[in-house]
């Protein structure tokens, strides 16, 4: 016959010690997917036209039901207008301590999250 204490342990305990086990390894699986495939909003700013337009190419065949072909040409002149607000922002302030870059990469990132939260909530619950 098992004592409270054991029975405890094996009915509640374990259970609990492998759910916080589990759910990081979910949590991981689940970033290992979303990732790759939109990661490379974190860093628009930073890539080629012809890069950028490969990674938008590729994001949007993972969902050809949801994005257009469009989206494609938007991202890059996104890129282009934003990387020119930002030049002329350092040009016309003279800063040189990289305050536009701060701000341009605060807004990509805002940008990049809000895309994540709102296309794949389904998943990341």
């Amino acid at each position: 016959m098992r004592t409270p204490a054991e029975a405890l342990k094996t009915s509640s305990f374990i259970l609990v010690v492998d759910t916080l086990k589990e759910a990081p390894r979910k949590r991981l699986g689940t970033y290992k997917t979303v990732f790759p495939r939109f990661g490379f909003l974190r860093i628009l700013m930073k890539l080629s036209s012809e890069t950028l337009a490969e990674t938008a190419s590729n994001f949007i065949t993972c969902y050809p039901n949801d994005l257009e072909a469009a989206l494609i040409e938007e991202l890059v002149q996104f890129a282009a207008l934003f990387n020119d607000i930002v030049d002329k922002q350092k040009a016309n302030l003279g800063h040189s301590d990289g305050k536009c870059i701060k701000i341009a990469n605060v807004i990509v990132c805002i940008l990049w999250e809000t895309s994540c939260t709102l296309l794949f909530k389904k998943y990341l619950q």
